[in-house]
């Protein structure tokens, strides 16, 4: 064990400040320790404490990559101080009345560098892909069973097995439709389908499609991906049907001997035999006497004896 005394050197190099270091950077990345002028190269784990005297020149090229003057590195120091000197403890400025100071290394702990360019990047780990099985269920049960989810899980139709990555449920619809495109002989999906949430509450819920981007897959699924057609298969009605249900409903509107009036008025109409005299019929021209007539209507009209006072 050596012991050195340094006021005469620290009064030679005309330092302005002295800095103890164990750890190799120093104030936000800058490294004080030249290592040419030490023993060893400053480390963490060497049990060395880095004296580094500093003087107002050197202060500010610390931060462009320049370096202090080494004094020495040691096991462990001791500071006497004869004159009531200015300091900082944690950032607080105090006055240190004359006093011994010494320093030893006591506990390790790690500490964190800045990050310099030009050094390799750690490599991310890659997240691992989750294989799920499609379920779809259909509307009908859904709305029937939609409080049971046994039910619904019973009642639910594989689609096969999809291998999809930890990702919002936007690129998931993705990889579902381009499975079922490469799956011919799977079940088919409607193009208004959506997930449907299997773990969130007790119950099933639906995924709103605007809001696929703010879901990820592991928030709605656990060991199944449960999908909803929304697709209800029904019969369009034919113009055929139409048009008798309008007649049916002009039909009743007509008392019941009006009815079989404007029948049997049609169909001699068509027959070519003459109009019963109970109702007159009259069609409006372009040319020809009584075209100008206000009595000249597309409706029938009705003679009805007036009655004699």
């Amino acid at each position: 064990m050596q012991i050195y005394y340094l006021t005469s050197k620290l009064k030679e190099h005309k330092v302005h400040a002295i800095v103890f270091l164990n750890i190799p950077s120093y104030g936000g990345g800058t490294h004080p320790w030249n290592k040419s002028g030490g023993q060893f190269e400053p480390a963490t784990d060497d049990g060395m404490i880095e004296v580094v005297g500093l003087t107002t020149y050197q202060l500010p090229l610390l931060q462009a990559g320049g370096h202090g003057t080494c004094i020495a590195q040691c096991k462990s120091a001791k500071i006497v101080t004869s004159k009531t000197i200015p300091m900082q403890v944690d950032g607080e400025a105090c006055k240190l009345k004359p006093s011994t100071i010494e320093l030893t290394l006591l506990n390790k702990a790690v500490m964190l560098a800045k990050r310099k360019p030009g050094r390799a990047n750690v490599p991310q780990e890659k997240l691992e892909s989750l294989n799920l099985p499609l379920m779809k269920i259909m509307m009908s049960d859904y709305e029937q069973h939609h409080y049971d989810k046994d039910l619904l899980k019973n009642s639910a139709v594989n689609l096969g097995t999809l291998d999809v990555p930890v990702t919002d449920l936007e690129q998931v619809r993705v990889l579902v439709n381009k499975h079922c495109e490469e799956q011919p002989d799977s079940p088919k999906l409607s193009p208004d389908w959506c997930f449907i949430d299997s773990c969130t509450a007790e119950r099933f819920f639906r995924v709103d499609r605007a809001q696929e981007n703010l879901h990820f897959i592991t928030d709605i699924a656990t060991d199944c991906i449960f999908v909803l057609d929304q697709e209800c298969p029904t019969l369009p009605q034919t113009p055929e049907d139409e048009s008798g249900g309008n007649l049916q409903k002009e039909g009743s509107a007509l008392p019941a001997h009006l009815t079989s009036s404007v029948e049997s008025s049609d169909r001699e109409s068509r027959d070519g035999t003459p109009q019963s005299p109970g109702l007159k019929f009259f069609n409006r021209s372009l040319s020809g006497p009584g075209s100008g007539s206000a009595s000249d209507t597309l409706s029938p009209a009705l003679d009805i004896p007036s009655r004699k006072s």
